[in-house]
């Protein structure tokens, strides 16, 4: 029989690492750390098979994350015992959604959940109802925090486009000035934005302008900012160095 596996989630959402003061606490290291130093002061989890599932940049305020969903369907399949977590708002901020896992999916699964900094274990034997009643407290505590968060950030942005101040990295043909707050014109991608522009004007659909920037072995945006790490752009749509162009790159451009 197949033994099932000890699976530790982390997470980290983009609005935590903007934060400084919460970066350290809530980072994926730390968070790994934390983990494995609660698992070897427990000798129970040691022969466990153990596995990571980690979101990184990813919101606890929706199930809309691959690591998240992967842990789930493994736990569907049966393939999970245990799982634990450096707090619940990293299993999810939502109320609804981390009481349903808690009180309900994860022990009809017969599987296991562990909460360290909340110090909830759902196997233990002096879980009281009060237990349970500080953890849903808890829960719809991180539930109202991440949507007062989700206000003052959304306030935060509102002011700085008043006031002028760009609000994200530079799209492609332009180059943030961080003294400044404003965008300036990279020239050298400003040529082929140029070329996307006038080809289009001349009748030339998105595919056929990405044939033809292919043709020309032209580098698309995310292996044009990987090429040019000066340019310091940042988030996660240049992360990918994508190899070439496509449709839906020369439409959001056009757009």
């Amino acid at each position: 029989m197949t033994q099932l596996i000890l699976a530790a989630y982390l997470r980290l959402s983009s609005s935590d690492a903007e934060k400084e003061e919460q970066n350290e606490s809530n980072s994926i290291k730390n968070q790994r750390l934390l983990i494995q130093n609660y698992l070897s002061c427990h000798p129970e989890f040691q022969d466990m098979p153990y596995r990571e599932y980690v979101d990184d940049g990813y919101t606890g305020t929706n199930t809309k994350r691959p690591a998240f969903q992967k842990l789930l369907s493994h736990v569907r399949a049966g393939k999970i015992g245990t799982v634990i977590v450096k707090d619940m708002s990293r299993f999810s901020r939502e109320f609804i959604v981390l009481g349903d896992y808690v009180e309900q999916i994860f022990p009809m699964l017969h599987v296991r959940f562990l909460s360290i900094n909340d110090h909830y274990d759902s196997a233990s034997s002096l879980l009281s109802p009060t237990d349970t009643m500080n953890a849903a407290i808890q829960s719809l505590v991180y539930d109202y925090y991440s949507r007062d968060l989700s206000k003052k950030r959304c306030l935060s942005v509102k002011s700085r486009m008043k006031n002028g101040k760009f609000i994200g990295p530079a799209p492609y043909g332009y180059v943030s000035n961080y003294q400044e707050h404003c965008y300036e014109i990279d020239p050298e991608a400003a040529q082929v934005v140029r070329t996307i522009f006038q080809m289009a004007t001349d009748g030339k659909r998105p595919t056929a302008i990405a044939n033809f920037l292919n043709s020309k072995k032209i580098s698309p945006p995310g292996k044009y900012n990987s090429e040019h790490p000066e340019l310091k752009k940042t988030g996660k749509h240049y992360k990918t160095a994508q190899p070439l162009w496509n449709y839906h790159t020369i439409s959001r451009i056009l757009k």
